[in-house]
């Protein structure tokens, strides 16, 4: 959250946070679950048992997706933060 305030002027900070804990919550706690869900029944035939098991593990390996994007993603934010400060 702090990222996403440096980035934004003051006067839109509010927005930026509602608008932030918008998406994390409708994709965290509403798309997490539903994914997860739908991996399972889908595995049920191939894997049998162990389908919650491996329903969630294809689920953990998003947040290997999301680890990469928000390691290139750091490249740049340095540089990006300082433009804004040169505003």
């Amino acid at each position: 959250m702090l990222v996403s305030h440096a980035m934004v002027p003051p006067r839109i900070r509010a927005l930026t946070s509602a608008v932030l804990f918008f998406i994390l919550n409708m994709i965290g706690l509403g798309l997490g679950p539903f994914l997860t869900g739908l991996a399972n029944d889908l595995l049920l035939p191939i894997s049998g048992e162990d389908n919650l098991r491996h329903a969630m593990l294809i689920t953990a390996c998003v947040g290997v997706i999301a680890l990469f994007m928000f390691f290139m993603a750091s490249k740049h934010l340095i540089k990006d933060l300082n433009a804004n400060r040169a505003k």
